[in-house]
């Protein structure tokens, strides 16, 4: 027999996969930039999951509301609402990283170095694995991108201080931007594995 929560925490499944999959192709959206055009696709995506991340706000309150949830119905209610947010600011930060790119009048072609490549497709692959830990509440997938998550970071401060040699220039800045933006995405991505581990553990484990 269906319970009643279950089309609630069903409609949430949906949305979040749905969400998820906007955030996905924000990332292959920046794989592909085009000067101005990719900033404003971006910014409606961006819009999209926004307007999403409330409605799946809504829903979570209902549900609290209707069918006081316990145990890993009220984890997976309540982790819904944090990894809505999370996909939110993945879309963002990947607008964010358009912008930068625009405002420096560059272009991925012209200015991106091997290791800021290949720092995007890591944490991509990271986001990845973030859906599918969701979908299949999977804790192999979760640890594995938390353990990507320190190999971005440490990216990131390898360019950093790898930066701070150069004289500059607009690749220079906006590679560094585009490095750090990848440094909030990674995070966002490891939230979210945090939020899977809570789902299936019952508990949020210490760093």
């Amino acid at each position: 027999m269906v319970r009643l929560i279950d089309l609630g925490m069903q409609k949430l499944e949906v949305m979040l996969s749905e969400m998820a999959k906007e955030a996905i192709n924000s990332m292959n959206m920046l794989a592909s930039f085009k000067k101005g055009e990719t900033a404003r696709q971006l910014k409606e995506i961006s819009r999209k999951l926004k307007r999403l991340k409330e409605e799946v706000g809504e829903i979570v309150l209902e549900i609290i509301a209707r069918y006081q949830p316990m145990a890993s119905d009220l984890r997976f209610v309540k982790s819904s609402l944090e990894i809505s947010y999370d996909l939110y600011r993945i879309s963002r930060y990947s607008y964010d990283i358009a912008l930068a790119l625009d405002d420096a009048d560059v272009s991925l072609e012209e200015c991106m170095e091997p290791e800021v490549q290949k720092n995007m497709l890591r944490v991509k692959e990271m986001l990845d694995l973030a859906i599918k830990s969701i979908l299949g509440k999977e804790e192999g997938l979760a640890y594995k991108i938390k353990q990507m998550d320190q190999q971005v970071d440490k990216a990131y401060r390898d360019y950093f201080n790898k930066a701070l040699e150069f004289k500059g220039g607009r690749c220079t800045v906006a590679n560094l931007l585009i490095m750090r933006y990848l440094e909030r995405l990674a995070d966002h991505c490891s939230y979210i594995a945090d939020e899977v581990l809570f789902i299936v553990k019952g508990i949020y484990e210490q760093e």
